[in-house]
């Protein structure tokens, strides 16, 4: 989950999304009003991907409830699908997901996945909910902004480098013509009769 630090500043109307580095770390952040839209938080948009979370399903004691369970007050049994997925130690994690996506239709989109897809969509939807659960308003909708700004301006820079290459390359062709030109001899003196 992306470390968030509120400052107690007002929120304006007129809120941009800032790329902010912190003094302490290079680490890009985004300022995004906080629940009571009285201060802004800091999202450190490198903090965690959905793909830096766990991809083998994690092991669960037959002794302990899921996260699942335990939150539905049900017995967790060994064919419970949500156990791999939401051992009892990621309680909060799956309370997110629940509020966000429901029980029922995460256990739906699971049972369309193939087993070694089921951890990377868990992990998705739980990054999703969790980004939701710290802002309500917007989830990661900053985030992916943020990342398509930088890919825009990465194709601005690839443009500019290509056509400065094509430049370079058109220069070439035309040195190596002059050069051909040089190099053929001199006819000498015309005679004229």
């Amino acid at each position: 989950m992306p470390s968030t630090t509120s400052s107690s500043s007002t929120f304006s109307h007129s809120f941009s999304h800032n790329l902010v580095t912190s003094p302490s770390s290079s680490s890009p952040s985004i300022d995004i009003p906080s629940r009571d839209a009285n201060s802004i938080v800091h999202v450190n948009v490198n903090a965690v991907t959905p793909h830096d979370l766990p991809l083998s399903a994690p092991t669960t004691p037959i002794s302990s409830a899921c996260a699942a369970c335990k939150y539905q007050r049900r017995k967790c049994g060994p064919q419970c699908m949500l156990a791999p997925y939401f051992p009892p130690e990621r309680q909060s994690d799956f309370q997110n997901a629940h509020k966000l996506f429901g029980v029922s239709n995460i256990v739906k989109k699971l049972r369309q996945l193939s087993a070694p897809d089921r951890q990377k969509a868990v992990n998705t939807m739980v990054y999703e909910a969790n980004m939701r659960a710290e802002n309500p308003s917007g989830g990661c909708y900053h985030i992916i902004k943020y990342y398509e700004e930088v890919i825009r301006n990465m194709e601005v820079e690839l443009n500019t480098i290509q056509g400065e290459i094509n430049k370079f390359r058109v220069n070439q062709c035309n040195f190596e013509t002059n050069q051909h030109d040089i190099d053929q001899p001199y006819p000498g003196p015309y005679k004229i009769n």
